[in-house]
């Protein structure tokens, strides 16, 4: 199965299309993740801090792929994966 958005377009072909499960859960939650991420912030500002009970305080992103269970490596690698795919295909 392949479409076409415009004529002159490359197809796609969508049965090919690599899987992408760590980048799909991240857009998946990214309007949650603003949420949070500004929450934190603003906690931070009004002098909270977060901390585990060894007095690790986290960062913000990581505390964001930990609760979607995003492993980050992965994620790296996933977009560095698309970004070469979309090369490959531009050239």
């Amino acid at each position: 199965m392949s479409t076409k958005h415009n004529e002159g377009e490359k197809a796609l072909d969508v049965e090919h299309t690599p899987n992408y499960p760590e980048c799909d859960k991240w857009a998946a939650g990214i309007n949650d993740a603003r949420v949070i991420e500004n929450f934190l912030q603003g906690m931070e500002e009004d002098g909270f801090v977060l901390m585990n009970s060894d007095g690790y305080v986290p960062s913000t992103i990581s505390l964001l792929y930990k609760h979607f269970d995003i492993d980050r490596a992965k994620l790296e690698a996933e977009r560095q994966a698309i970004v070469e795919a979309f090369a490959r295909k531009r050239a």
